[in-house]
């Protein structure tokens, strides 16, 4: 595996050495996965390397897509490979009027630490609420930036 393949911010698998996600353990343990994810369709906004993509599929989900915009999708991709994971990784901008339109429903979305990255907040949210039909796991970055 090509580790520059891989952002370092966001490693919770431990493979680059030098900065694992803080938020990651306690993510874990907070998540009620079972009773979120399994059956459903779970779609990862902000990705990043997709290890929540990848667990919403150990964890019983149908179907889990990952969204980025770095490329960091192409290490996440390879990632779910290694792994035999069926995760799909989409490289696009959230903001992009293609993506929103022709991003599916899904009965679970993720979006962990990303909104502060999102331009214009009320927009994304209107359109978030149209394709979110079970349940949406949100976590603030506020502050961080």
């Amino acid at each position: 595996m090509n580790l520059e393949n891989l952002s370092s911010y966001q490693n919770p698998e431990g493979q680059l050495k030098d900065r694992l996600a803080p938020r990651t353990p306690k993510r874990l343990e907070n998540l009620d996965w079972l009773s979120i994810v399994q059956k459903r369709t779970v779609l990862d906004l902000g990705c990043n390397n997709g290890y929540f993509t990848r667990e919403a599929l150990k964890q019983g989900a149908r179907r889990a897509v990952g969204v980025d915009e770095s490329n960091a999708v192409v290490g996440a991709r390879e990632l779910a490979a290694q792994e035999g994971s069926k995760a799909e990784f989409w490289q696009a901008d959230l903001d992009s009027k293609e993506f929103r339109r022709f991003c599916p429903k899904f009965e679970v979305v993720f979006l962990l630490s990303e909104l502060t990255h999102v331009k214009d907040k009320e927009e994304f949210l209107d359109w978030l609420d149209g394709i979110c039909t079970y349940a949406l796991v949100f976590e603030s970055n506020h502050g961080e930036r």
